[in-house]
């Protein structure tokens, strides 16, 4: 009988121990309104994370990985940055980036971690496929296709007034070299003549 008392004290403390060591970690987040996602970010790009990257550890769930940025709406970014992205999520966006899919993020400096991660976690990733915005509600939809838009909008009308500045130093210039090429005409054969 002595032993089976031993034997329970010692499974209970091995029990005990097991899950006191156990780590478990849970993500719930908390959905945002896409207008609340809008003003928190620092930085708003489009493009794919790169899965091949060497992962960045971060101190509370999120790992960073190279990010490859196709589109720069907000911040002042390169081509490629290190952003944040929650260990649970990796599956799922590893799949959906090979289907072609990409994402417009809406990122914030992580006050844990040296890297920017999608603010508000998934509610910073907007997926986009095939150009068009990917979300399980129309009114996310809107807003971001909205946005999406507008931000097209002022890229063309920042085109065309680089165009027209273009345009406006092309002929100044023009005008200029006609005049001076216009003056040695003049001053050339007034020499010619004496």
């Amino acid at each position: 009988m002595r032993k089976l008392y031993y034997i329970l004290i010692f499974i209970s403390l091995a029990l005990i121990l097991s899950v006191l060591s156990t780590k478990v970690s849970a993500t719930s987040w908390v959905k945002m309104e896409p207008k609340e996602v809008f003003n928190r970010a620092e930085v708003i790009v489009i493009g794919q994370y790169d899965f091949n990257s060497e992962a960045v550890p971060g101190k509370f769930i999120f790992k960073g990985l190279d990010f490859h940025v196709r589109s720069t709406y907000k911040g002042n970014v390169s081509d490629s940055l290190i952003v944040g992205i929650d260990h649970f999520d990796v599956g799922w966006v590893e799949d959906f980036q090979k289907d072609g899919g990409e994402f417009l993020m809406f990122l914030e400096k992580d006050e844990q971690d040296d890297f920017l991660i999608p603010v508000g976690g998934p509610n910073g990733m907007v997926q986009i496929v095939n150009g068009k915005v990917h979300a399980q509600d129309q009114k996310t939809v809107a807003f971001y296709e909205k946005f999406l838009s507008n931000q097209k909008i002022q890229t063309q009308l920042k085109d065309s007034s680089i165009d027209k500045q273009e345009k406006y130093t092309f002929h100044y210039l023009s005008f200029v070299i006609l005049i001076g090429v216009g003056s040695m005409l003049l001053v050339s054969r007034k020499w010619k003549k004496r």
